[in-house]
């Protein structure tokens, strides 16, 4: 075919077989048939046809992962068609493409979520198309599931809810129980809910649980896990066992019956010996009651099959406690005496006694149960007879420990004669050695005067002792002493221990005199003395001497009483001495003052005039005299022997008055004198304060220059060391008369105003600037002194003179007192 133009179609009709008519134009070498004119019109009358098949789109299909998909096969209206299929998501186990019908295939979805792949057929026949349908086939995934536990429970125990997990949210978990007599339901779905599971037999059973995971319709890989259930162990009732402390028990076994492998047992009270737990059988122990009451122990023991616990059974093991004996202790009594009752006692309730005597020949039976009642004591010897009797209890077919107390018989005992004693205050008695008969064995005595330095009560011999008296008349004490066997007191013998009293010899204490006095000394309760020393006593052998003495000194007497016992003592005669008053020398005031006055060496002052004085009894009272005044002290001791005068004189001097007049005012930088006016002079010192400006400070009449307001003060001192003061401000101020620059100078270099500077008093040159009539600085200076050239201006503006003219200046000062203030004024520099 040759087309030379572009050729239009036009679609006459659309039918389930379209028929196109052609009309062709031959051309050279050609067939007509095949060309077509531009015209579009055809000049050929040969016709061709082709069919089209047309398909519905299958359904939409949906699998769950591993499962095998249906065949898909194909129709359309054309009954020989054939098919041409693509699969957009080979990964659900389809090839991308294929031909024909689609086959079947085993679903993939490995993921959590489900997947789609589209799959598009073209029909054709011969070699016309169709046009392509799709439909789509969606894959879910298969739900996972966590790994199964078996669990291994005992009859009866609770087990927990068994919960369902996998990856994917949603699935339903379904399961089923082949063994219901465990106690679960056949089958259920979700978890397993907490159940008590139950086995009766007498050997472990066990249930195989198959759990199902479902999410929307697809079942996942199934699970197993076993509950295995154990029986419970039972055990035959042990017997109770009875025991006294001390026992040795045998071990006891246990019979077990349905199940038992092992066994547990727990004790009660472990006070009987045994521990507090085991396993297996009990062993054998020694009983123990270390009380008073039987002592029962629960022994609760459980039959065990592996791990699960079965029946439990308790029974008792009691313990009878020792009986432990309270006898009394050792009986001591006297020939002829009745013995006490004689009780025992237990620690156990109903305790029955027997009793063995060895030595009849006291008085008491060979042997007796029960308690021993009161019997005579026999003792026909010299010495002491004991029996010994031996007690065993008996309570609870338990025996106590044997028992033993003895009975002591005594003769009765006599002393020997003791002699009497005499002696002094504070003298060593004889010692006292006691004797006697009878079989005795100790010696028990009485003294009715413990003030004699013996106590009131004693045993065995009496030591020396030093006898006391601290009276004045004679003690008698009176000693009786009995010999004693333990309880056995024979008759008493009597003796007694005098003791005189060391005689008071002085009636007087320490006493006092002024010297040059005399006082007489008493003494008595003696018939001989003996004074020393000897100074300035009138006698030393006679009980009233007198002294005379002229210094302090301490007197010792010593004197014999009538019964031979000497006595001492002593007395201070203190001597009051003359003494001296001492004052401070003579003493200068000014006026208004006071003066601290002061004496020494008496015991009590008493000053004169007694006016202007603080206080005129004392050693140091303040005087403030208006006027000179001359004191009198008078001293004296506190024993009213003697008294001494001294005297002082303080002068009082007069204060000068020392005036400045009014303050002042004044410019800064301007020089004054202080002249201060005098009264009652004439002065010996000057001193001014502040130094700041002054000429001198020690001066009458100091020259001031004026810079700043200052307060000064002046003290004037006269000849008696008196000072009067005064004060006068003075205030300083700056003015512009102050300062003067001049209208005009010759910088011509003939020494004649050839620098323009500032002049003035009082100030500081803070700047100092020079202007051309166009504004130009020409010189400038800064923090210069006044009247000084070398911070003036010579007429020149960078080394250069500079012409004839009128210039500006500009002048900054501080004045002396701190104030600033600015000038400004034209000058004239003329050549």
């Amino acid at each position: 075919m040759k087309r030379q133009t572009p050729l239009s179609f036009m679609l006459i009709g659309l039918l389930s077989v379209l028929t196109v008519t052609l009309h062709a134009l031959p051309s050279v070498n050609s067939d007509p048939a095949k060309s077509l004119n531009p015209d579009s019109s055809f000049h050929n009358n040969q016709q061709n046809s082709c069919t089209i098949p047309v398909m519905q789109p299958p359904a939409h299909q949906t699998y769950c992962h591993g499962t095998a998909t249906q065949v898909v096969v194909f129709s359309s209206d054309v009954a020989q068609a054939t098919y041409q299929w693509t699969n957009s998501n080979p990964s659900i186990g389809l090839p991308a493409s294929g031909s024909g019908h689609l086959p079947s295939f085993v679903a993939q979805n490995p993921g959590s979520a489900t997947i789609q792949a589209t799959i598009t057929i073209i029909p054709s026949i011969d070699s016309c198309q169709g046009s392509p349908v799709s439909f789509i086939i969606s894959i879910k995934p298969a739900p996972d599931m966590d790994s199964l536990v078996n669990q291994v429970v005992c009859n009866g125990a609770a087990i927990d809810t068994i919960d369902f997990n996998g990856n994917f949210p949603g699935t339903i978990f379904t399961w089923t129980n082949n063994l219901p007599s465990i106690g679960l339901m056949p089958n259920g779905t979700g978890d397993i809910p907490a159940f008590h599971p139950i086995n009766n037999t007498l050997q472990p059973v066990t249930a195989t649980i198959t759990v199902q995971p479902v999410l929307d319709g697809c079942l996942g890989p199934s699970g197993q896990m076993q509950i295995t259930v154990n029986p419970m162990a039972s055990l035959v009732q042990p017997l109770n066992r009875f025991l006294c402390n001390g026992d040795q028990t045998g071990t006891v076994h246990f019979i077990g019956t349905t199940g038992a492998t092992s066994y547990t047992w727990t004790n009660s009270n472990t006070s009987i010996g045994l521990g507090s737990s085991g396993t297996g059988p009990v062993p054998g122990f020694i009983a123990s009651n270390t009380g008073n009451q039987a002592v029962v122990a629960q022994i609760t023991v459980t039959a065990m099959y592996q791990s699960c616990i079965g029946v439990s059974r308790t029974f008792q093991i009691a313990v009878d406690p020792t009986p432990e004996l309270s006898i009394p202790g050792h009986v001591q009594v006297c020939n002829g005496s009745n013995t006490p009752s004689i009780d025992f006692s237990s620690t156990v309730a109903n305790t029955s006694y027997t009793w063995i005597n060895n030595t009849t020949s006291i008085g008491l039976a060979p042997n007796g149960t029960g308690n021993i009642s009161p019997f005579t004591a026999i003792n026909q010897t010299d010495f002491p007879i004991t029996a010994i009797i031996r007690i065993t209890g008996s309570a609870n077919s338990c025996s106590s420990r044997e028992e033993a107390l003895t009975i002591s018989v005594y003769p009765i005992p006599l002393v020997n004669p003791v002699p009497d004693q005499a002696l002094c205050n504070d003298s060593l008695t004889d010692s006292i050695q006691f004797s006697g008969h009878q079989g005795f064995n100790g010696y028990t005595w009485q003294n009715d005067q413990p003030s004699i330095g013996l106590d009131a009560a004693g045993t065995g011999n009496i030591p020396a002792f030093a006898a006391l008296n601290q009276g004045q008349s004679t003690i008698e004490a009176n000693i009786t002493v009995q010999a004693v066997n333990p309880g056995c007191a024979g008759p008493g013998q009597a003796f007694s221990i005098r003791v005189f009293p060391t005689p008071d010899l002085l009636q007087q204490t320490d006493t006092l005199i002024c010297r040059g006095a005399s006082i007489s000394l008493q003494a008595a309760q003696a018939s001989s003395y003996q004074w020393t020393p000897s100074q300035y006593l009138s006698c030393t052998d006679c009980p009233s001497p007198v002294s005379s003495a002229t210094g302090t000194i301490r007197y010792k007497v010593e004197g014999i009483s009538a019964d031979g016992c000497a006595g001492s003592d002593t007395i201070l005669v203190k001597v009051v001495q003359r003494f001296n008053v001492h004052v401070p020398a003579s003493d200068t005031i000014c006026a208004g003052s006071a003066f601290q006055l002061s004496a020494s060496g008496a015991h009590a002052y008493a000053w004169s005039p007694a006016e202007s004085l603080s206080d005129s009894t004392i050693a140091n009272p303040v005087a403030a005299p208006t006027a000179t005044t001359r004191y009198r002290v008078v001293g004296s001791d506190q024993y009213q022997c003697f008294t001494d005068t001294a005297y002082l004189s303080i002068t009082v001097g007069t204060i000068p008055r020392v005036q400045l007049g009014p303050d002042q005012s004044h410019p800064t930088g301007t020089d004054i004198r202080l002249i201060p006016q005098l009264e009652q002079g004439p002065v010996v010192n000057w001193s001014w304060s502040p130094p700041e400006g002054l000429s001198c400070t020690d001066c009458a009449q100091p020259l001031l220059r004026v810079r700043e307001d200052m307060e000064y003060v002046v003290s004037a001192t006269n000849r008696w060391g008196c000072t009067g003061k005064d004060s006068i401000k003075i205030n300083a101020f700056c003015t512009s008369a102050q300062v003067f620059i001049p209208t005009g100078f010759t910088p011509d270099n003939d020494g004649l105003n050839d620098v323009l500077m500032v002049r003035g008093s009082g100030i500081q040159v803070k700047s100092f600037r020079i202007f051309n009539r166009w504004g130009n600085l020409v010189f400038e200076k800064n923090n210069g002194l006044p009247n000084d050239a070398r911070y003036g201006w010579d007429g020149k503006w960078k080394g250069v003179p500079v012409s004839p003219d009128v210039y500006v200046y500009v002048v900054e000062i501080i004045c002396d007192n701190g104030v600033v203030s600015t000038l400004k004024g034209n000058t004239t520099l003329i050549r």
